[in-house]
């Protein structure tokens, strides 16, 4: 059994990760976040690993970088990345617009990729247009796909040769990495008119037949791909690709495959990951082996905080929030934000504000994939699980408040239940899942991810009259509850504790296409949640949306709102709101672990203290000592 060091690189935070064998099964022993040092004057992301390596050599009482002649402790180095540096631009070029190019859109599922132009054969342009059309685009990626398995191959060729023309004519420095997904007879034609070109990838045929589609080679050398082009970026990733047997992977495309495993062991109602992060933002799904991605890195709350302004009208915003908003201060949040794209909120208006645009983010990914939905069988967030990561869902707020805002986001109908992932487990998961799928059971099963429990919300609309009456049982102890419509309910519940639930839903309602539901199942630490407000939520206008949104604030937390207090000015926080503010896994059953500094040695680690010298911190001392004199504070 193998032990794992995981290391994931966004524009914000290096998290690291280890997961090994405690007592006979996988678990997650211990994480470590610090900023990333890609931004000057440091510029090199090894610095922040290391200083997270070797926290966690304090924490586990293991060295995982050896020292001398003496091994480390360590089997298999998990590398990934999403925002610490921008997405690749990429042009398709294809046969047919409504066949090899969908597959070719398709496998970009899960990749930091911006199709910045698709080219046809079939369009109405001259080769001289589409040549013109590539180079206007500087590309780093262009991705050749057409042609079935020993069809047609005259087709092909006139695409091949048309990126050649293309390629040649940029600069030996700046040629784009090429793809080719196309008919397989004709690969080593390719490789005579390319290798010498440009770094060149072949993947199997991602259309042998015209009624099938084969997009995992094509998965597996995007992720090649987008190693070889994050290696060529500044900030150290060349000196770390070497010791991940994997490569430097995208972050998604890790957590896509973790959520195509989930799909894969229980075929029902599908899977959705969801994480909204200070650079990117990711929506991935999956039910019955079909998988859809919305990837947005302009969509952030941090980083690309400015271009989610330019997305999302302060209107918007404002229906969410308990106080009166304008577009005045939307621009003066959004542009101290990105001042400072690091920061939490400061402010209770702060944090309700932060959220309000997470709603409206998601909101806009769920619009865009509903179409894509529909290849999956339903174009309605029915999915269930949901696996929710980011910190704004994950970080320092009370369960049900983390409940309300995925809720209100999502808006996914039915029974379902929600998993939050605060320590970004995902995807490593999702990488460790390709040679050890046993592995990723027992760390899930371990509390790797937190449960926040089952959620209940039904679409329709019941009269005024219409109450779903609802029946918990918990050892033994009965509780009755009537539910009004625009009406959310939070039993208090023990997480852990088994509850039988009976629900009955009045006319206009369903849930799942029934009325009644009965069913066993485990309490999470926000219990369970009742949510009659109906699909989509409906928010009333004026003093009644002020009002009704810091009701169902109080419900989900017990604290009450002092609306007219944040009305009148940005206060520091308001009475009790530290009660609020909790770690998100408070409530957790107690979990024994043996002390870790006493488990077995095991075997020997890769040799990561090379990537470590004395030189690099000199370096960075150095950097920072012209910078101190430049503003003349040395």
């Amino acid at each position: 059994m193998e032990s794992y060091l995981y290391a994931d690189f966004g524009i914000a935070h290096t998290r690291t990760l280890l997961i090994d064998v405690v007592e006979g099964q996988y678990r997650f022993v211990s994480g470590t976040l610090t900023r990333t040092t890609i931004a000057p004057p440091v510029e090199d992301v090894t610095q922040g690993l290391e200083r997270n390596i070797n926290r966690l050599q304090t924490i586990t009482g293991r060295a995982f970088l050896g020292q001398g002649d003496e091994a480390g402790f360590l089997d298999e180095l998990i590398l990934t990345a999403s925002s610490a540096g921008r997405p690749l631009r990429a042009v398709l070029v294809g046969l047919m617009n409504d066949i090899s190019l969908v597959s070719a859109h398709r496998a970009l599922t899960g990749t930091y990729i911006d199709v910045v132009e698709t080219i046809s054969l079939i369009d109405s342009s001259t080769e001289e247009q589409r040549i013109n059309r590539i180079l206007r685009q500087n590309p780093d990626l262009i991705f050749i796909a057409g042609g079935t398995d020993f069809g047609n191959e005259e087709a092909v060729r006139s695409l091949v040769r048309l990126v050649e023309l293309a390629v040649k004519l940029l600069p030996q420095g700046n040629r784009p990495i090429v793809l080719y997904g196309g008919n397989t007879a004709l690969r080593g034609w390719v490789k005579k008119r390319l290798n010498e070109e440009c770094a060149l990838f072949i993947a199997e045929n991602i259309r042998p037949e015209l009624s099938e589609e084969a997009l995992d080679s094509a998965k597996l050398m995007l992720a090649q791909v987008f190693d070889d082009f994050i290696k060529k970026q500044a900030g150290g990733f060349r000196q770390l690709s070497p010791f991940s047997k994997y490569g430097i992977v995208p972050t998604a495309q890790s957590a896509a495959n973790l959520v195509r495993y989930f799909d894969s062991l229980e075929e029902g109602r599908g899977v959705l990951y969801l994480d909204v992060g200070s650079g990117t933002s990711a929506l991935l799904a999956n039910r019955g082996g079909v998988a859809t991605a919305d990837i947005r890195s302009t969509l952030g709350l941090g980083h690309s905080i400015l271009s989610t302004l330019d997305l999302i009208d302060w209107r918007d915003v404002e229906r969410w929030l308990p106080f009166s908003f304008s577009p005045e201060a939307y621009e003066e949040w959004v542009y101290n934000k990105s001042l400072s794209p690091l920061t939490i909120p400061q402010t209770f208006r702060d944090l309700l504000i932060e959220q309000g645009i997470t709603r409206e983010i998601v909101r806009l990914m769920v619009g865009e994939a509903r179409e894509e939905w529909k290849a999956l069988g339903s174009d309605i967030v029915d999915f269930s699980p949901v696996i929710v990561g980011g910190a704004v869902f994950t970080a320092n707020l009370a369960p049900g408040l983390s409940a309300l805002l995925i809720l209100d986001s999502l808006q996914n109908a039915g029974a379902f239940d929600i998993l939050l992932d605060p320590y970004g487990l995902a995807p490593a998961l999702g990488v460790i899942g390709y040679t050890n799928p046993l592995a990723v059971v027992q760390v899930v099963e371990n509390g790797g991810f937190v449960s926040l429990g089952r959620a209940y919300c039904p679409v329709g609309r019941a009269g005024p009259r219409g109450k779903a009456r609802v029946k918990l049982t918990v050892e033994g102890q009965t509780t009755k509850k009537q539910i009004a419509p625009g009406e959310i309910w939070l039993p208090s519940i023990m997480p852990g504790k088994w509850v039988d639930v009976d629900i009955r839903l009045p006319r206009g309602m369903s849930m799942n296409g029934k009325r009644r539901i009965k069913e066993r199942v485990r309490a999470g630490t926000a219990g369970l949640i009742f949510d009659m407000r109906g699909r989509p939520v409906r928010l009333p206008s004026g003093r009644r949306r002020k009002q009704t949104i810091a009701d169902w604030f109080t419900t989900v937390t017990g604290l009450a709102l002092d609306l007219e207090m944040l009305e009148a000015a940005e206060v520091e926080g308001a009475p009790d709101v530290a009660a609020m503010i909790g770690a998100v896994i408070s409530g957790i059953s107690d979990e024994h672990f043996p002390d870790y500094k006493r488990l077995p040695d095991a075997p020997p680690a890769p040799d990561l203290q090379a990537l470590f010298e004395a030189g690099a911190d000199e370096e960075t001392e150095g950097a920072v000592d012209d910078l101190a004199r430049e503003l003349g504070l040395k």
